[in-house]
Order: C-alpha cells, then structure tokens, then sequence
C-alpha cells in the first residue's frame, strides 16, 4: 500500500501544480479584463466627432493606439513566421495579427474623403466612398482569412476545430458589416433621401461629412480592442511557457 501511494504521489503533485497554474492563468486573464475594461469605461478625456482631426487629448490617444496596433499587430506576425518550423509557430497570435491587419488597411480607404466639405458633391463623394470602403473591407478579410488559414495549416490537421476558430472573429465582423451596409443602402434608397439635404443637416449641425461613414469609427474600435485582446493572449501564453518547468515538476532521477 505505501508503495502504490508512493508511486502516484508525483503524479498527484504534478497535476496539483497543473490546476494551480491554470487558475492563476485564469485569474491573471480576469485581472487583465477587469483592469483594461475598467481603464476603457472611464477614460478621462474629450473626443472629438472626428478624432482625425486631433483638436482633443483624447484624438491623440485614440490615434496613437491606432498605429500601435499595426506596429505591434506586423512585428507578431514577423516574429511568428520567422520560426523554423509551424508547429513552433503560435496560431492565436497569428489568428489575431492578420485579422488586426485586415481591418486597419480596410479604415485607409475612406481617409481620401477626410477634408471633403458639407456640400452635395461632398455628401455623395462620402457616399460613394463608403460603398468603396464595404467591398475593400470584404476584400481584406477573405485575404486576411486566406492567410491566416495558410500559416496555420499544421495546426488545422492535427484538428479541424482551429478552422472554426480562425472563422469566429471573421464571423463577428461580418455580421457587423452586413448590419451596416444593409443600413447604408436603405437610407441611400429611401424616396426623401438626397445629397442636398444630408448636406444641409450637416451643415445647420456643424458636423464633418466623414461622419457619414460610422463604420469607420467601429472598425477603429474594433482595432483597438483587438489589439489589446492580443496583448493579452500574449501575456497569458507567456506565463504559461514561464511556469512549464515547474508544472513538470522535478526531473525522476534514473534508477
């Protein structure tokens, strides 16, 4: 009887350490939401309509986490697909990368219509911008998806499932965009829609015309916010990776 129990004793206390580390990659994950969440929800500073037109703090900040996203969204790329091989290759951070890629290259398209004033042929260059900006942003997608897909493939075989994960936040976006375009198209079509009026509102509001384009603003969020959920997956399989030799536990010493 003390021989079993010894014999299972190591693997009782490699499993303890186990559940210890996954609930601290747990907890550690609840922390970085809950401080991130709460650093989001009470952000101290004034927006402006258009925050390209940097006239607050807050345009500043939002900008800068813009570009630091494409930074930060290409060296993971860089640095993942420089490894030897795919299967040292980490496909949540790739998953995250392209997809982040994607959706910041789709929000240049519509920076060509930035100064366009509140006049009709302003309002209908918007407009017209817009519909450019869907179909450039279905583009981005399925080539972001294609990509993603590629760079994974040793993942995919080993299971299948890592294709539904790849699709999850292309199905999300694409939700997003058909709400959108599906909006734009009957307003564009409704009988009392014209360019006259659209530029008069804007004008009696003293409200750029870039706002037309609202699906700018959410792809900007949905960069921000991508790229934080990315830091934070980071930070989870780096305490993962720090803490695998002491969730093996000491090496058995030959007999």
């Amino acid at each position: 009887m003390t021989k079993y129990a010894l014999k299972i004793k190591p693997e009782s206390s490699k499993n303890f350490r186990l559940l210890v580390v996954m609930i601290g990659t747990l907890l550690l994950g609840v922390l970085y939401i809950a401080l991130t969440s709460s650093a989001l929800l009470a952000f101290p500073f004034q927006i402006s309509d258009n925050v390209l037109a940097l006239k607050e703090i807050g345009d500043y900040i939002l900008v800068g986490m813009w570009f630091l996203s494409a930074i930060f969204a290409n060296v993971t790329i860089y640095r993942n697909l420089r490894k030897k091989g795919p299967a040292e290759r980490k496909p949540i951070r790739l998953i995250l990368a392209f997809f982040n890629n994607a959706i910041l290259t789709a929000t240049l398209t519509p920076l060509v219509t930035l100064n366009e004033r509140a006049t009709s042929e302003g309002v209908q260059h918007v407009v017209r911008n817009t519909y450019i900006f869907y179909a450039v942003a279905v583009a981005f997608l399925i080539v972001s998806l294609s990509l993603t897909l590629f760079y994974i493939q040793g993942k995919i075989q080993e299971s299948n499932w890592w294709v539904f994960v790849v699709s999850v936040p292309y199905i999300i976006i694409s939700w997003v965009l058909q709400r959108g375009y599906t909006s734009l198209h009957e307003w564009t079509q409704a009988n009392d829609f014209s360019y006259n009026s659209v530029a008069a509102m804007l004008q009696a509001a003293q409200k750029p015309v870039f706002l037309l384009n609202d699906m700018w603003f959410q792809f900007l969020a949905f960069t921000i916010l991508n790229a934080i959920f990315l830091l934070g997956v980071i930070l989870l399989e780096t305490f993962w990776q720090k803490t695998a030799n002491w969730r093996q536990g000491p090496a058995r010493e030959e007999a």
